[in-house]
């Protein structure tokens, strides 16, 4: 079977080769032409890398920073703010209870406390404590004249 196929001539026929590839093969060929050779990049294992835990973030500009009062005033209109919220919803909550027939406000059945003043008595120990030095007083000038 060998000595068949070595007798056998060789036609000249052209292969017919896929369009595609032939245009494939011409868009890899240009491309080779257009690349200048580069230096081999250094593998990514040995590349160093500063761990994300220990970088910092970016500082915004000094421009960008607000000062102390601008801040300020952004907290008191956030809080004004706030409170125009809790106003509207205490309002619309309290326009529910009043046209609502089964709103009846609880009464106390006790009285209020009277409030009393405290007596702590400090008039009577500083009227006896100036009487003794008086007394003190008057004992020990009556002494130094004898």
């Amino acid at each position: 079977a060998a000595a068949v196929a070595a007798a056998r001539p060789r036609s000249n026929s052209v292969r017919r080769s896929n369009p595609i590839r032939q245009s494939v093969k011409r868009k890899n060929e240009s491309a080779e032409e257009d690349k200048k050779p580069e230096a081999p990049k250094a593998s990514k294992l040995t590349e160093p890398r500063t761990p994300q835990c220990l970088k910092r973030e970016k500082r915004p500009s000094s421009c960008d920073r607000k000062t102390s009062e601008q801040r300020e005033l952004e907290e008191i209109e956030n809080k004004k703010k706030e409170a125009a919220l809790v106003r509207q919803a205490s309002r619309s909550s309290f326009k529910r209870l009043a046209s609502s027939t089964d709103y009846v406000p609880i009464r106390s059945a006790k009285e209020p406390t009277v409030p009393k003043e405290f007596d702590f008595r400090t008039e009577k120990v500083l009227k006896r404590r100036s009487s003794n030095s008086d007394l003190v007083d008057a004992g020990s000038s009556s002494n130094s004249g004898s």
